[in-house]
């Protein structure tokens, strides 16, 4: 990986471009695509997390613009309720992840996301947007629990939050899925950006991660542009697939396998 050329650039832009874009449009930060393709590389875990972590910045930085532009600008305290357990429960999570059986929460974890994502496919209530939902108590505390655990289980797994937040949003809370899609981006960017500061800092940020998260950005966009002019019924399958997979590889690292 020391030799660099047009072409690796190029196949490392292709590959932050493929995840972000499908990532974009399920509400999620793309990692579950591009950090096994870094590991197939030949990348260590530390530079494959801290590489990919550059990706979903971009990605949900230029989704997020991108979303809010559109419309799709959550409202504060929506946003608020969910990110702030978020944050907190991140840093419970990693400091969990040294005491808990890492394999065993990522598997009951797996399990309820894979229940959301059928859930998601097969029953389809009141599809509310921003404008629609009300400042209620339930609500509030739904979207922190939400946050709460998604927070917990990215810093326990070193999965993002989005595969948690996504069955949430769109089940319980019963926001139409471009809309969650855009609340779970929204969520993702201050904790993608606080790891990334981080990755930094500890210099495990190689050279690759600047094709990639160029590539993220601009599949972020596409992707995020893409998924507001999406049939609602046809997103939430695509939102479903993504989660899916997501989970199915929980299921695989709590295996051992890999």
């Amino acid at each position: 990986m020391s030799t660099i050329d047009p072409s690796t650039i190029m196949l490392y832009a292709v590959i932050g471009f493929v995840g972000a874009f499908a990532g974009s449009m399920a509400g999620l930060g793309g990692g579950f695509i591009i950090l096994p393709v870094l590991t197939l590389l030949g990348f260590s875990p530390s530079n494959a997390v801290a590489d990919t972590k550059a990706a979903v910045f971009a990605n949900s930085l230029l989704s997020t613009i991108n979303n809010w532009g559109a419309g799709g600008r959550p409202p504060t305290w929506l946003y608020i309720s969910v990110i702030t357990p978020m944050i907190v429960m991140s840093y419970i999570g990693a400091w969990a992840a040294a005491v808990l059986p890492g394999r065993v929460v990522m598997g009951v974890a797996a399990a309820a996301i894979l229940a959301g994502a059928v859930r998601l496919v097969l029953g389809k209530g009141h599809e509310r947007t921003f404008e629609e939902v009300v400042l209620t108590r339930a609500r509030v505390a739904v979207a922190a629990l939400s946050g709460a655990v998604s927070g917990f289980f990215a810093g326990i797994t070193g999965l993002g939050g989005g595969v948690v937040n996504m069955p949430v949003f769109t089940n319980l809370l019963n926001l139409s899925p471009a809309d969650a899609a855009s609340l779970s981006l929204s969520c993702i960017l201050p904790s993608a950006a606080i790891a990334l500061i981080r990755h930094l800092t500890d210099s495990i940020v190689t050279f690759h991660a600047i094709p990639l998260a160029v590539g993220a950005a601009l599949g972020g966009f596409a992707g995020s542009r893409i998924s507001r002019k999406v049939r609602p019924s046809i997103l939430r399958l695509i939102i479903a697939l993504f989660v899916v997979a997501s989970a199915v590889r929980m299921i695989i690292r709590a295996a051992g396998v890999a």
